[in-house]
């Protein structure tokens, strides 16, 4: 018989080292507990399971003759010992003399001493390890009608935060609802179910996620899910190969027997470990200093002839040089570039091949050197821009070409539009002024076929991102910034709110379709033109959650900002600076709520000229309630013009609060335990 009070003593020592409250959610469900390694359903297959750092533990509930509420998944015992016994006919006396491990030692070929005898567990003694050790969640699922009797033990446990219901008995877990909304459910679906009749029921009843069948799960029916506002599971999945296509495919949990593997696989992740570690930064007080274009991505001296092609070049075949390194001495750990280098059609293939080899060469060594992450901003050209076109002010600034500018074809406003409904004409005819005017031209039949090849070559050039040891380098998405301005084709005068959320939303299933999910993250950030937070899908064009495409497609959360410290007088500097904060505030409490991360993607003072822009900027980002985990300053306004300025900015670097690569982060790798992610 196995020595529970062992386990719990275990279970107490591990809660001291524990921080108050339970595991982060990670998406790891221990099915049955770490029922590869122990007997399922056993309170050392639940503790096991806490220790590889499961978010929840999922387990089954049987009534026994005499009313207690015990721990199986099938109704008999055949399964586990050599006596069959039906649990619903024994008492739980008679039921405590089996012994539950007996089968899976003897398929294990081990010794009673490496797998000592273990009792059917009560849920009573399931819920007192789980309020013991703080880490892992319970997931019940009842195998009978019994939702009240759990219920109420819940209850009288005080174990209502540390539950969650899950089966696909669409009578019970709505039971659960009307019991305890607050409580979570994961409802099971099965071969051949409607998804939109599963949405709608569980719109209906409260329920949080949808568990499919892993045989039912296909990218069609997880984007569905989660634009309906739900987050996607699949059970029971044990093998790697289909945990990564999972993990790929966005699922959000999966219910699998080998917790250790599949966090083992998620650790490999480096993209969402950027975001934890992201997470850490702005927990422990700081934010990293990024900048935009800290190299030149289309340098030269990055690429090399080959054959009539170019390569990237190798880590250790060039350097690095930039002024802001010969400044400050400073690199950075994350920076910005753009992906309008490598996709489109205004600059001519031969370009785009020459920037694609330039660019993979900058990001790579970035890696080698700095572990530094990629943020992509994506200045998409309108795919109807005319030949050597320029915007008045800022030139051949393609993604600028819009409804009103100047000649422009008044029944192509609307041109996301046209690419969601697959209808406009010809376009992607344009060529830049510079462009060999004897290369061939090719054209697209409307605007979803051309956005379409754009995404393909996104997506083969992000797949062509790995570091020296062959694995994927993660990087970052930022998708149609600053959208509540009208300067820009995806723009307020230029689209719908529904329209932009779901070009958003059609857009990151692509290139996670296309490119793997495991390396990339979405950013949401508008500029500074939105009056109020409002809510996700209220459709105000003025509220910052008007557009967001919601949870699923979207990883970190924030704004650009230009008018930090700036003014004519200080009234209207203080004023600014007022805003500035209050935005940053309301982001941070919304960041919180959804479990994302937040930052200022874009700042700088107009053409870097104010002297203390950076003390504007350390107090907007460390005042009360701000949480940003980064500022990024848009390239060319990250250094101040006056000798003042530059003291002021290497005033800002040397604060504590302040992070970049000399401070001995490396925000892709992930923590080891007892070890902080940033050391200053």
């Amino acid at each position: 018989m196995a020595d529970k009070a062992t386990v719990f003593a275990l279970a107490a020592m591990l809660a001291a080292h524990v921080a108050c409250g339970a595991t982060a959610e990670n998406g790891i469900t221990a099915h049955r507990g770490d029922s590869m390694n122990f007997p399922q359903n056993t309170l050392r297959a639940f503790s096991a399971a806490n220790k590889v750092g499961a978010d929840w533990i999922e387990t089954d509930v049987h009534l026994t003759k005499d009313g207690k509420l015990v721990l199986s998944h099938n109704a008999t015992t055949g399964e586990y010992c050599s006596q069959n016994k039906v649990i619903k006919e024994c008492t739980y006396a008679e039921l405590a003399q089996l012994d539950m491990a007996e089968k899976f030692r003897a398929r294990r070929k081990l010794t009673l001493e490496q797998c000592p005898k273990e009792t059917i567990p009560l849920l009573e003694e399931a819920l007192d390890l789980i309020l013991a050790e703080k880490g892992a969640r319970l997931s019940i699922q009842p195998k009978c009608d019994c939702v009240d009797q759990v219920m109420a033990l819940v209850r009288q446990k005080g174990a209502l935060k540390w539950v969650g219901f899950n089966d696909g008995n669409a009578k019970w877990m709505s039971r659960v609802k009307e019991l305890e909304p607050s409580v979570p459910v994961f409802w099971d679906r099965f071969k051949n179910m409607d998804v939109d009749k599963d949405i709608a029921f569980a719109k209906q009843h409260g329920f949080e996620t949808l568990v499919l069948f892993l045989k039912e799960v296909t990218p069609e029916r997880v984007q569905k899910l989660k634009a309906a506002g739900f987050k996607v599971g699949a059970w029971t999945v044990n093998a790697p190969a289909e945990m990564r296509r999972f993990l790929d495919m966005g699922l959000d949990r999966l219910y699998t027997d080998d917790p250790a593997t599949f966090k083992k696989i998620k650790a490999e992740k480096s993209a969402k470990v950027f975001v934890e570690n992201l997470r850490r930064v702005a927990d422990s007080g700081r934010f990293v200093y990024s900048w935009t274009h800290p190299w030149l991505e289309t340098d030269p001296a990055f690429r090399a002839a080959d054959g009539d092609g170019w390569r990237a070049k190798e880590p250790g075949e060039f350097k690095f040089s930039s002024r802001f390194n010969d400044l400050t001495g400073e690199e950075p750990v994350m920076y910005f570039t753009d992906l309008r280098f490598v996709a489109g059609s205004y600059l001519g293939e031969a370009q785009y091949a020459k920037n694609r080899a330039s660019l993979k060469a900058m990001i790579r060594k970035a890696w080698h050197d700095y572990h530094a992450v990629p943020v992509f901003s994506w200045h998409v050209e309108n795919p109807y821009v005319p030949n050597g076109w320029k915007d008045p002010k800022h030139g051949e600034a393609t993604y600028r070409y819009r409804y009103s500018s100047k000649d422009y074809p008044q029944e192509n406003r609307y041109v996301i539009r046209q690419i969601l409904e697959r209808t406009g004409g010809p376009c992607g005819f344009g060529r830049c002024s510079s462009c060999d005017a004897s290369a061939p031209v090719s054209t697209n039949a409307n605007p979803r076929a051309w956005y379409d090849a754009r995404l393909a070559e996104i997506a083969s050039f992000l797949l062509e991102l790995k570091g020296t040891d062959g694995k994927r380098i993660p990087a970052v998405v930022r998708l149609f910034h600053e959208c509540e301005d009208d300067w820009q084709w995806w723009g307020l005068g230029s689209v719908s709110v529904k329209d932009y959320v779901e070009l958003f939303r059609y857009t990151a299933t692509r290139l996670r379709e296309l490119a793997g999910g495991d390396n990339l993250l979405f950013a949401y950030s508008p500029d500074r033109y939105w009056w109020r937070m409002g809510a996700e899908g209220d459709g105000d064009a003025h509220s910052f959650m008007g557009r967001y495409p919601g949870d699923g497609f979207v990883d970190i959360i924030g704004y650009d900002d230009y008018q930090i410290g700036t003014g004519t007088n200080m009234q209207i500097t203080v004023k600014r600076q007022e805003s500035a904060v209050e935005k940053m505030r309301q982001i941070t409490a919304e960041a919180r709520r959804r479990g994302k991360v937040c930052g200022l993607f874009e700042s700088g003072a107009i053409g870097a000229a104010l002297p203390d822009y950076y003390d504007w900027l350390y107090k907007a980002v460390t005042a009360d309630g701000v949480g940003f985990s980064f500022v990024n300053m848009w390239g060319g306004y990250e250094i101040p013009r006056s000798p003042e300025g530059k003291e002021c900015l290497k005033r800002f670097l040397a604060k504590p609060e302040v992070v970049t690569f000399r401070d001995g982060i490396d925000l892709a790798s992930p923590v080891k335990p007892g070890e902080a992610s940033v050391k200053k």
